[in-house]
């Protein structure tokens, strides 16, 4: 690998992610034609080959997406209200204090 060249991602099943892949959308920019994906945010499945990763978003689709238009979010990106995270230890208490 060059030094020039980025390591390439690696995922892990369960990181939350958010790419455009989901359906076309109207530019906002009126004055352009050319449609948009709309974002959407989903869980690594599995590796599916060589830098690529299966994907299943909350619209429900499965996707195989390739690693360099996923970006990695935060577990409790784009979550409803409804839908709470378990919360994290306390680092007191993992040591058991």
């Amino acid at each position: 690998m060059n030094s020039n060249q980025r390591q390439p991602k690696h995922l892990l099943p369960g990181q939350r992610v958010s790419s455009s892949v989901g359906p076309l959308i109207p530019n906002p920019d009126p004055s352009k034609k050319r449609k948009h994906c709309s974002w959407v945010y989903g869980n690594v499945i599995e590796e599916a080959a060589n830098r690529k990763y299966k994907v299943q978003f909350d619209d429900r689709g499965i996707h195989v997406v390739a690693s360099n238009i996923l970006h990695l979010e935060q577990a409790s990106a784009s979550l409803p209200l409804s839908v709470r995270l378990p919360p994290l230890p306390l680092i007191s208490q993992e040591r058991g204090e």
